[in-house]
């Protein structure tokens, strides 16, 4: 059944959304749209798409202020509990089964069933399952290979679709898996692609490979990563212009930061943050207005002091 304490404030709805809270009501027009929402209900539950029917019951229950509106949203809730609790079987034997992210899937599709008690169970059991140590390596994979296909749109790449007639991706990284047999795994391609893109781009795919094998180290999008940037840095002409240009951007960064300070009136911070440029980077261009922009702040605090 459908939680009781949940008919008293509109399930899913804002209270002010609730007809019993906002003055006169047109008791008619209520049942009629209660009964529209559960008459398209039952039609989504028919049509095997449950969390619609869930969605369309909350809203019915908000309108249900009649005994017998009440008893069909509770009929509603009764199917979908049944419904529900197939579907978290479903789960359990796929996480038995070591599918783990397949499982997580219908688990936080039945989590949103919020009012009913499968949506409470459901969330319980996601909670055990993401900290069985199986599916916690293998969610971290997936985190990791979320980073790393960053990689792709950075380089343009054209990764292989079986929706659109390209070739199945076999232990795909986003799956969990290796990569292996995978263009998505194309090392070589990959860095065929990055000798040829914009600097600002090798800039930002070294950044993105770094980020991967720092915090997710031993995973296979970490290696596979590893592998690409130790292909990349061999060629000491690339390696060269891309730390330069991590150089130059820091300095950058270290000298806008002092402007917002300076803009902002807090001429102390701006000199320290001016300075912190000219140590880090002596010589350089960025050092050269850094130190400008000293001498001019500390000319106008001087003429400040002799005016008043």
């Amino acid at each position: 059944m459908v939680r009781s304490s949940s008919v008293s404030g509109g399930m899913g709805m804002p209270r002010s959304s609730s007809p019993s809270s906002v003055g006169p009501v047109d008791k008619t027009a209520s049942r009629n749209r209660c009964l529209s929402y559960i008459s398209e209900s039952r039609k989504q539950l028919t049509a095997d798409k449950p969390m619609a029917a869930y969605q369309l019951m909350n809203l019915a229950l908000g309108y249900a202020v009649e005994a017998d509106l009440k008893n069909q949203v509770n009929q509603l809730g009764q199917a979908l509990e049944a419904v529900g609790g197939k579907m978290l079987s479903e789960a359990d034997k796929l996480f038995a089964e070591q599918q783990y992210l397949e499982a997580l899937r219908v688990y936080r599709v039945v989590s949103t069933m919020g009012k009913l008690k499968v949506g409470a169970t459901a969330k319980a059991r996601l909670n055990m399952a993401e900290q069985h140590p199986g599916c916690a390596a293998v969610m971290r994979n997936v985190k990791a290979a979320m980073i790393y296909s960053t990689i792709h749109g950075i380089l343009q790449c054209s990764i292989d679709d079986p929706e659109e007639g390209g070739a199945v991706k076999q232990d795909s990284l986003d799956d969990g898996g290796s990569g292996v047999g995978s263009d998505e795994a194309d090392v070589e391609a990959h860095a065929k692609r990055a000798f040829k893109a914009p600097l600002a781009d090798q800039v930002r795919l070294m950044t993105t490979l770094d980020q991967v094998i720092t915090t997710y180290e031993g995973t296979p999008s970490a290696k596979l990563a590893e592998q690409l940037r130790d292909r990349l840095n061999a060629d000491t002409a690339f390696a060269s212009l891309i730390e330069k240009q991590k150089k130059d951007d820091v300095l950058r960064h270290g000298f806008e930061w002092a402007q917002q300070n300076e803009r902002s009136g807090f001429t102390d911070k701006a000199i320290e943050a001016y300075k912190k440029v000219i140590a880090d980077g002596p010589k350089t261009d960025w050092a050269i207005k850094a130190k400008l922009k000293i001498e001019s702040i500390e000319r106008d605090e001087k003429l400040k002091a002799l005016t008043r």
